[in-house]
């Protein structure tokens, strides 16, 4: 059911009395109606000068909320044939919205007020479709569909433009029975047209669906599109990583040997493919009395992964922003709720999303306010794929900031007070660091240092491929810093297979101004594609790429955790090989195959000296 909101301004009540006719032929159609009026500029005694009556009793609208709506109709009376300043400055307002497009394809209509009959309603309207046209708004007239506006036996207010009132001078003129017969007319007539082309959406959603699973069936020998079992390629069953020492995990250019996921076709049907996610949180000192909360975590936000991975038309960009978003909503990770506080002592929130099909990236940096701002990033890439906005404008890929939040509130997400994202722990880890910052302490053992960043990496059935990361950021951070997760190429990476060339997935934790002065998922994934050998790649990435850079010869330790999907096809087979790895003391891993019955969880502790590669 879509939602009308009619926006007014009313000085004597006119156009208010008006609004509630509009509003009762709307919903006689079926349509959610909300009745808002625009800020008055007026002051009190102004108005009591104009013996203006109490202002009507509907709340005021802000400028972002004209998002959510489907459709506007905006009611005003004429100011010498044009807008009143009221309506005109809340008009003006909307640049932000303009900016993103946010109104375009939405439904408009007007009905106005004058003192005379020749009070330039219709200029007034003129004024508006400038409005209107910036927005890319579909303005509908009102024409002549009730039979009181060809009366000429009395005073009838109204245009094509939509209905109206005559008002006199001082307000003493209130509207008539046949001027509010035709604003409710206005009302049910812009509902059906409103409905009529909701309704059509629907149908065209529904009948795009089922040409998709029809074409799907019609190139499979199965029912329906399912994932395929887990094989490998010559036994048939999934293999177990070798039992290992400790001396090779100290040793970087011996890594443990991954175990390696092989989908072996059962048609020829390409898309007819294991589903696989994996999801960190972090790399650190991550406390021990947390781990049992950190297990539970990883396992729920792989099933919530999955469940869309499995599902008939479930995404991998859809899958890993909902993965992360639960690793957003828990304060146990440095994250939405619970994140690090600045110096300040405020929340500001990194986050970004990469999906492999055509390279797409949205990202959010130093934002407050917003409850998931994995979302806002996800966001941001749906409507990158889109191209081009109205005039030419190319879409953003990074926001930050207010701007970031703004453009998030244009887009119905949610948005609380900064201080909602304030937990408690972080509130007291913030004033232990205080402490020691004001006393200049220095302690050899270092508490936890909040590098417990989140991502995921994942791939659906599809073969499509996506990564995001979601950060607060390092504790006493500087208001206005931005990391490695708002960051191209250094906080994820995506790309699909093409041409030969591995498709590859990377998510990072650590230390953020070393992993952007490395550019370290970029640098990976180029490995993970031109290397035939996987553990020369991962050790050329963590290695040669981070612990040798001398982009850090500046820095006495160096910190970072990374997850790696590569996806090769050989022969028709599409193998997944999944690595990660860290050069902290610790780091949290979970990861589920669609041939899993349970995720898979993992804490995993390094050697001091080397860098820890596996899988399980």
């Amino acid at each position: 059911m879509p939602t009308v909101y009619i926006i007014i301004y009313s000085v004597y009540h006119h156009i208010y009395t008006l609004a509630k006719e509009v509003q009762k032929g709307l919903e006689s159609e079926g349509v959610t109606v909300k009745l808002f009026q625009v800020p008055e500029t007026l002051s009190d005694e102004v108005l009591s000068k104009l013996n203006a009556p109490p202002k009507p009793d509907i709340p005021i609208i802000s400028v972002g909320a004209l998002a959510e709506a489907d459709a506007f109709l905006f009611g005003i009376p004429t100011r010498f044939g044009t807008l009143p300043s009221q309506m005109k400055s809340f008009l003006d307002a909307t640049g932000a919205l303009w900016a993103t497009g946010a109104l375009s394809g939405k439904f408009v209509g007007t009905f106005f007020s004058s003192a005379s009959q020749h009070g330039g309603q219709e200029t007034t309207a003129y004024t508006l479709l400038t409005y209107f046209a910036h927005h890319g708004l579909n303005y509908i007239p009102l024409g002549y569909p009730n039979s009181h506006m060809f009366d000429n036996d009395e005073v009838v207010g109204g245009s094509p433009y939509g209905a109206g009132t005559i008002a006199n001078g001082d307000g003493s003129r209130l509207p008539t029975d046949k001027e509010k017969d035709i604003a409710k007319t206005q009302g049910e007539l812009f509902a059906k047209l409103l409905n009529t082309y909701h309704r059509g959406l629907e149908i065209v959603k529904k009948e795009s669906s089922k040409l998709t699973a029809d074409s799907a069936v019609a190139n499979t020998t199965e029912p329906s599109i399912t994932p395929a079992p887990v094989q490998s390629s010559s036994a048939g069953k999934e293999e177990t990583a070798a039992p290992t020492t400790e001396e090779s995990r100290k040793n970087i250019d011996e890594p443990i040997a991954p175990v390696s996921e092989t989908t072996r076709q059962v048609d020829e049907n390409p898309t007819t493919n294991s589903v696989f996610i994996a999801i960190h949180v972090g790399a650190g000192n991550l406390s021990k009395t947390k781990e049992p909360a950190y297990r539970a975590l990883c396992a729920k936000a792989c099933k919530a992964g999955m469940e869309i991975l499995k599902s008939e038309n479930g995404s991998a960009i859809d899958a890993v922003a909902m993965a992360i978003k639960i690793l957003e909503d828990d304060p146990i990770t440095n994250a939405g709720y619970g994140s690090n506080l600045t110096i300040k002592g405020t929340v500001e929130c990194d986050a970004s999303i990469m999906e492999g099909a055509r390279g797409t990236f949205g990202a959010v940096g130093a934002v407050s306010g917003i409850k998931n701002p994995i979302m806002t990033a996800k966001q941001l890439v749906l409507e990158g794929k889109n191209g081009l906005l109205p005039l030419g404008r190319v879409p953003p890929m990074l926001l930050v900031g207010p701007g970031a939040k703004e453009w998030a509130k244009t887009r119905n997400h949610t948005i609380v007070e900064d201080e909602e994202l304030i937990e408690q722990s972080s509130l007291a880890t913030f004033a232990e660091h205080m402490s020691r910052l004001i006393e200049y302490q220095e302690q050899t053992q270092q508490p936890d240092l909040g590098h417990d960043t989140v991502g995921a990496v994942c791939i659906d059935q599809n073969g499509n491929i996506a990564a995001g990361v979601s950060s607060g950021g390092i504790s006493l951070k500087f208001p206005g810093r931005v990391g490695e997760a708002a960051m191209y190429g250094c906080g994820c990476w995506a790309q699909n297979e093409r041409n030969g060339v591995p498709g590859v997935a990377c998510s990072t934790t650590g230390t953020g101004e070393q992993i952007m002065r490395t550019m370290l998922t970029y640098k990976c994934a180029s490995h993970l594609q031109t290397e035939d050998d996987i553990k020369k790649a991962v050790t050329d990435c963590l290695k040669h790429d981070f612990l040798d850079s001398s982009f850090l010869d500046i820095y006495d330790t160096k910190s970072v955790g990374i997850i790696m999907l590569r996806v090769q096809t050989l022969e028709n087979d599409r193998r997944l090989e999944f690595w990660y790895g860290h050069t902290t003391e610790d780091m949290g891993v979970g990861y589920m195959s669609s041939t899993h019955s349970k995720p898979k969880v993992t804490r995993i502790k390094s050697i001091h000296d080397g860098v820890l590669m596996d899988i399980y």
